[in-house]
Formats: structure tokens, sequence, C-alpha cells
């Protein structure tokens, strides 16, 4: 912006007065930025502290406290939180930073609520159905209040929830289908967000959930790159597509089409690269999956890739 700014004076669109004007509101506008950074991290701290503060007072008290009393104790929080930091995001928008603060911490307490009640009442649920539900609880509040925090929470459980229910329990898979599956998971992730981009309210959150689904795809590929990872035997993608390559296929044509109206529609150009990125991925994950190859092909295909 300053080179900007700079070259109208050069071309006498403003003059050197007006000039030195906007470069000092713009350099007090981009201090004012720095600062709300500074506190939305630290409100961001401070919500966790609080949220784990809570969980640790019950756990102290856990045999003192009643059942009634232990759900009462983190429903009120739970309810209180999410009540008055949309009070202050949203409704007096006095407290914003703050607001969104609490917001988060209710996500996160929604969480020990759904594992308290569980723990409380014996539920034979795995944690898997538990993260799913979790997942599922605050799926609404990031469609209410599209918070950057809450949409990395939601990536995050995602993940978590795929791990836990292909790796753990009955019938788990064994640790060399954890780049494939990485990369499924990634793929459909990046679908659902660039789902989401052409909404301008949640624009941001779309965002989020897009680079989630990049980072973990280049994490995938980056595995890919070792040759005991890369060197993938036809009997393995047989096994693995038992269970997800129809999955697989049916978000990988859903993803596509996503891609291509995203891209269409992209008028930023870092959306627009990020969309050419994901294409390049997607296609890198198709050829895996079912053009696997007993050489070290791919280990190199994928290194010339990542760097």
């Amino acid at each position: 912006m300053k080179d900007l700014i700079n070259q109208w004076c050069q071309q006498g669109v403003i003059s050197a007065a007006q000039e030195k004007r906007m470069l000092a509101d713009l350099q007090e506008r981009q201090k004012q930025r720095a600062q709300l950074r500074q506190v939305a991290i630290i409100a961001t701290i401070g919500a966790l502290m609080l949220g784990t503060g809570v969980i640790l007072f019950i756990a102290a008290n856990w045999q003192a406290f009643s059942v009634i009393l232990k759900m009462g104790v983190l429903f009120a929080f739970t309810l209180g939180a999410l009540w008055l930091g949309y009070h202050l995001a949203f409704q007096r928008q006095t407290y914003p930073t703050l607001g969104r603060a609490l917001l988060f911490l209710s996500a996160l307490l929604i969480g020990a609520d759904i594992f308290l009640l569980a723990q409380l009442y014996h539920v034979q649920a795995g944690a898997a159905s538990l993260v799913l539900l979790w997942l599922v609880a605050i799926l609404p509040l990031l469609y209410i209040v599209p918070e950057a925090n809450i949409a990395w929470l939601v990536s995050i459980l995602w993940y978590v929830w795929i791990f836990n229910a292909v790796f753990s329990g009955h019938g788990a898979l064994p640790e060399r289908f954890v780049p494939v599956l990485m990369l499924s998971s990634a793929i459909l992730l990046f679908a659902i967000g660039s789902l989401h981009q052409a909404s301008e309210r949640l624009a941001l959150v779309a965002r989020i959930v897009r680079l989630a689904g990049l980072k973990i795809m280049l994490i995938a590929l980056f595995l890919l790159s070792f040759e005991g990872f890369s060197v993938l035997h036809q009997s393995v993608v047989q096994e693995f597509s038992r269970f997800g390559a129809g999955v697989f296929i049916g978000f990988a044509i859903l993803a596509f089409a996503l891609l291509d109206i995203a891209y269409i529609r992209m008028r930023r150009e870092t959306s627009a690269l990020e969309t050419a990125v994901g294409t390049a991925l997607l296609i890198a994950a198709g050829l895996l999956l079912f053009f696997p190859s007993r050489g070290s092909i791919y280990m190199w295909v994928f290194n010339i890739m990542l760097f």
C-alpha cells in the first residue's frame, strides 16, 4: 500500500502533503491492527485457561459434588459463556474480542459437557463417537457465529474423529494407511470449505477450513516422499479400497466440481492460488490411490511438488 501511495504522488494524482497524511494514517491503522491481534491472542489464551480451570475445578471436587451439581456447574458455565460472548460480540458490540474468546470457550466446554455426561451415565461409547458428537454439536455455533478459532477447532476435531474411528477399536487399520487416509480426509475437508467459499458471510471460515485441508495434504505428501510410505503395493491399495475407494471417488468428483466453480468465482489472487494448489494435490491423491507404484516414482514426484 505504501508503494501504491508513493506511485500516486509521483504520478501527480495526490500532493506531497496528501501523501504524508495518507502514510501517517496507514501507519496508525497498522499499529491498531497489531494491537487488536495481541488482544485477540491474549483473550484466546485466557479463554483456554478459564476452560481448563473449570474442568480442573470439577475434577478436584469430583467426589464432593453430586451428579446434578456436576452437570449444573458445567452447563451453567457453558451457557453463560455462550450468552455473554454473543452479547458482547454481536449485540452490544462493546467488547467484540472478549466476546469471541468467550464463544470459543463455550465451544470447548460443550466438549467437556459431552465427555462428562458419558462418564456420569457410563455410556458405552468410544472416543470417536464422543468426538463426533462434539463436532456435530458445535457446527451450528460455527454457522451462527463464523469465528476463526471455532473453525480451527472444527477442523482439528474432524481429523481426530477420522483417526479415532479408523485406527482404534475392532477392525483397526495398520499404520501404513495413515498418509492415504490423511489425503482422503483432507480432500473432503477442502471440498467442504470450497462449498462455503461462495458465501460472503462464511468466507473467513471457509478459507480456514480450506487451509486446514491443504496443510494436511502437504503433510501426507511429505510422508509419501519417504520410500517406506511411497512404495505402496497393490494389495495395500485394494485393502484400503474396501472401505474408502467409493467414498473417495464420490468426494473427488464433488471436490473437482466445487474447485472448478470456486476458481471461476474467485476474484482474489490468494484464493485462486489455493484452489489451483488444492486441485494439483487432489490429482496427486487420485493417482496414488488408483495407480499405485512398486517403484520410487511417487517419492520423486512428491519431492518435486514439495520443493
